[in-house]
């Protein structure tokens, strides 16, 4: 897994500064605003060259470790399995958003972002496979410092609904069950 993680980063960080190159040499590097509101400070899609790969081996860090506490190799290819096939869910759920934004169809980014945020309260979005194919997918739109910061606030609150709400809510419940019996 070692091995994997150190190609990705590495394909990551070649694939970043390539197109950071063409972007320089074509149009300029761009910036956005935040919020895509003019009168807040845009960053540079340059700051992407480094945030970029050091998320992408962070997270990748991460998920090694989780793989890692697995004894068993069966159990250990099913978490991988999950883990790809959640890679790929949240790259589509980014990819939705980024094609969406950029060719303004404002009803279906909304929509795919308001169902973003349901599902993390629901599901466990806070993993990092889930942050890594979102960012990774909305990168070549809006640059790498947008879609971590935004990435970042969803998991924030899918970790908060995940370890805070529903523990809660369970607790009430049985409480609850435990009165009416």
């Amino acid at each position: 897994m070692f091995r994997y993680r150190i190609y990705t980063t590495g394909f990551v960080t070649v694939s970043i500064w390539l197109l950071l190159a063409w972007e320089y040499f074509h149009k300029g590097i761009p910036s956005h605003h935040l919020f895509a509101d003019p009168k807040l400070p845009s960053v540079s899609n340059a700051w992407g060259g480094v945030v970029l790969p050091l998320l992408t081996a962070y997270l990748l860090y991460r998920i090694q470790k989780r793989i890692e506490a697995y004894s068993e190799v069966a159990v250990r290819d099913a978490s991988l399995r999950k883990i790809m096939y959640s890679l790929c869910l949240a790259t589509s759920f980014g990819l939705t958003l980024a094609v969406s934004f950029t060719f303004d169809y404002s009803s279906v980014s909304e929509f795919v972002f308001l169902a973003i945020l349901v599902l993390a309260l629901i599901f466990p979005i806070y993993r990092a496979e889930f942050y890594l194919g979102f960012v990774l997918a909305l990168t070549y739109f809006f640059g790498a410092v947008l879609p971590t910061f935004i990435g970042g606030v969803v998991v924030l609150i899918s970790a908060a609904a995940n370890f805070g709400i529903h523990p809660l809510v369970f607790k009430l419940k049985n409480k609850f069950e435990a009165k009416q019996r």
